[in-house]
């Protein structure tokens, strides 16, 4: 470092000593070879801090457990399936076809929640029978 901080003895001297000292932490110890920072707002100089990415929602391709699934069968037609385990322990499938994706998700959701119901009411059914 060829420059002395006692040479920024000026009005605006501390943050011009701050600055060298951050640069001399950035070129010392973090081994960074770049003058620019991120501090510097000269007039004139554009910002070199990044742009955040457009957030865009990526489709998975499995879905998540107890969403069910959606499968496209041929070019017009969507099904969707639903295997939950009953009050008895055993799995059963359900399926419904659609025309659209959105659509077959829009009667997949219904279809989840009318067969979560009508399990519900079977496990209350079978633990009322035991307990007689």
């Amino acid at each position: 470092m060829t420059q002395n901080w006692q040479s920024f003895a000026d009005d605006d001297g501390i943050e011009k000593v701050g600055l060298l000292v951050k640069n001399f932490i950035d070129r010392g110890i973090a081994k960074r070879d770049d003058n620019n920072t991120e501090d510097d707002d000269a007039p004139g100089q554009t910002s070199k801090t990044p742009c955040e990415p457009k957030f865009e929602p990526v489709k998975r391709k499995i879905r998540k457990s107890g969403t069910g699934c959606i499968t496209e069968i041929n070019d017009h037609l969507f099904e969707g399936k639903f295997s939950p385990t009953g009050a008895d322990g055993k799995r059963f499938t359900r399926h419904i076809y659609a025309k659209t994706r959105d659509e077959c998700e829009i009667l997949l959701a219904e279809m989840i929640a009318k067969t979560k119901a009508e399990i519900q009411e079977a496990k209350e059914k079978l633990k009322k029978s035991q307990s007689k």
